[in-house]
């Protein structure tokens, strides 16, 4: 299945990179100023990658020595690098409680983050959990915990959430070691039970679709994330080597582990108190790290290959929409219009529906739709999804902008599927997530998604997917399920998306000739809308899907 699978890739990086560009410029042929909720790198061609070092023919090592330090441009602070032609403004490490210790302190010895002059081999670093000082102490709270990790800090001084965790990373990480020291502080903070202990936290997320940072909430249990090291550090007097394995965390991603065709990022966290990000800990825990090495699999995995295969789009099928014909629906009170494959279809029973469009027209149709025409797709017309809400009735709730293929009143997803077994889909999209009214207590940003699902319906068919089939993880109907959310992100390059199988037994028993299946597709502008979550005005355009099936 994989080699059909990756026949759907048609990859060049270098091209996607520079229409990726051009597409970004704006109408003065300039590239916009970076969104302050996705920040960049100042110079991402300077990006700061560690030199990896060869450890035999199946393995790279990847090594941090922290032996060389250099100050923050306006900072009183210094932060290690990992050469000394690394910017000192754009470093590979970063410190968000050095820089936030900033608003107390210009003492150099009074901060969180500080090189150890003797570490296990030359310099490392030393992580100590510190009280606010100063005038503005009373308003702070009371343990700012040490901490070191890859990535960025954002924001001003005062910015409570300024870690954005993880920098670009190529081959799939086995496991890390590194030396510490660990001496947990005497004076509990915030409810502390028993003895403090420090952490660290390293994680490998996929960006491909979704380029948003993992942050202090996030990085707990994003869906993007791969793999996962982690461990407490406990009371340690003199210097100990630890190695740590990395563990999936989501099967279908690692499945899918590609450093060819997928982006990546590895986020590498150190904390003098494991619940730093919480305010809880010790005052005076101290961590000193060193010689930290990064193990990799010398070369980059990639999903599956045909290379035997003159042209293996010879062994698939391709379905495709292109979402350039839309009708009105007769009688609709407003400007209620539906995605058609043809002039004669029937727009009230069209192949693409919208259960979210029928709401609003049934509750007058005054207001802008969650699901509109696009003018300006990608190639023709596309789909515009708008995260709405049922005002001005009460009570007031989320409605996202969701397009389906099926029926509406009642919610039917899904519509007969005879063209062989499903391998991937392809389209292009585009999302800005919304940052006005917030329902039913969305943390962090929200996200598009689309799902795509292979069911049976062989003994039933009458049996259509609906909402409440959606929200369950064990309808054993389910043979085959593509699943992504994607963060903001302007028109780029096609998303590529595999099917998984869910269920195995019946994957095995695939019969398209003696069989009835159903492919359902669903796009929602807020990821959580299931469980009436999102926020109003976030906005996912879709263009030019393709279906791709290996013939029967």
């Amino acid at each position: 299945m994989l080699g059909i699978i990756s026949s759907c890739y048609q990859y060049d990086p270098i091209d996607a990179k520079e229409r990726l560009i051009e597409e970004l410029k704006n109408k003065n042929g300039k590239l916009p100023s970076p969104d302050p909720e996705n920040p960049q790198p100042e110079n991402p061609s300077e990006e700061p990658i560690p030199e990896p070092s060869e450890d035999g023919k199946e393995f790279t090592k990847i090594h941090f020595s922290f032996d060389s330090w250099k100050k923050k441009p306006d900072m009183p602070y210094y932060i290690p690098v990992n050469s000394e032609k690394e910017k000192a403004s754009n470093t590979y490490w970063v410190s968000a409680s050095n820089r936030g210790y900033t608003n107390f302190s210009s003492d150099l010895q009074l901060f969180p983050v500080l090189e150890l002059k003797e570490g296990y081999k030359n310099s490392g670093v030393q992580l100590i959990s510190r009280p606010p000082v100063g005038p503005k102490a009373a308003f702070a709270p009371q343990l700012l915990a040490g901490s070191l990790y890859s990535g960025l800090v954002v924001g001003g001084l005062m910015n409570q959430n300024p870690t954005r965790f993880g920098k670009a990373w190529r081959l799939e990480p086995i496991k890390l070691s590194f030396y510490y020291k660990y001496k947990a502080g005497d004076t509990p903070i915030n409810g502390l039970q028993g003895q403090d202990v420090g952490a660290v936290n390293v994680v490998l997320y996929d960006i491909t679709y979704d380029k948003t940072y993992l942050d202090k909430t996030s990085v707990k249990n994003d869906s993007r994330i791969v793999l996962k090291a982690y461990s407490h550090l406990a009371e340690q007097a003199e210097w100990k080597e630890i190695t740590l394995e990395f563990k999936q965390q989501n099967k279908n991603l690692y499945k899918s582990l590609d450093f060819k065709k997928r982006e990546y990022r590895l986020a590498i966290i150190f904390s003098s108190s494991a619940r730093g990000n919480e305010f809880v800990g010790a005052l005076g825990s101290t961590l000193c790290i060193d010689e930290l090495s990064v193990v990799c699999k010398n070369e980059a995995k990639e999903n599956g290959n045909n290379q035997n295969d003159e042209n293996p789009n010879n062994q698939l099928e391709q379905t495709h929409f292109s979402f350039d014909q839309w009708k009105k629906v007769p009688n609709s009170k407003g400007n209620y219009y539906t995605p058609v494959l043809t002039e004669d279809e029937d727009p009230k029973k069209s192949y693409w529906a919208s259960e979210s469009n029928f709401i609003f027209d049934t509750e007058g149709g005054s207001y802008t739709y969650p699901v509109q025409k696009l003018e300006n797709g990608k190639q023709g017309s596309g789909v515009k999804l708008i995260s709405r809400s049922n005002y001005p009735h009460l009570p007031y709730y989320l409605i996202a902008g969701e397009l389906y293929n099926g029926y509406v009143n009642p919610t039917r997803i899904g519509r007969n599927w005879e063209k062989g077994e499903p391998t991937c889909l392809k389209f292009h999209y585009k999302y800005k997530a919304g940052k006005s009214t917030i329902y039913g207590d969305l943390q962090g940003n929200d996200k598009g998604a689309v799902r795509a699902l292979l069911y049976e319906v062989t003994d039933d068919e009458t049996y259509y997917l609906n909402k409440a089939e959606l929200k369950k993880e064990d309808n054993e109907r389910i043979i085959l399920e593509a699943y992504q959310e994607f963060g903001n992100q302007d028109w780029g390059s096609e998303m590529i998306l595999d099917f998984n199988v869910k269920n195995e037994a019946r994957y095995k028993s695939l019969d398209f000739k003696n069989k009835k299946y159903r492919l359902a597709i669903l796009f929602t502008s807020s990821y959580k809308s299931l469980e009436g979550k999102g926020v109003w005005d976030s906005t996912l355009q879709i263009d030019e899907l393709t279906i791709y099936s290996k013939k029967k």
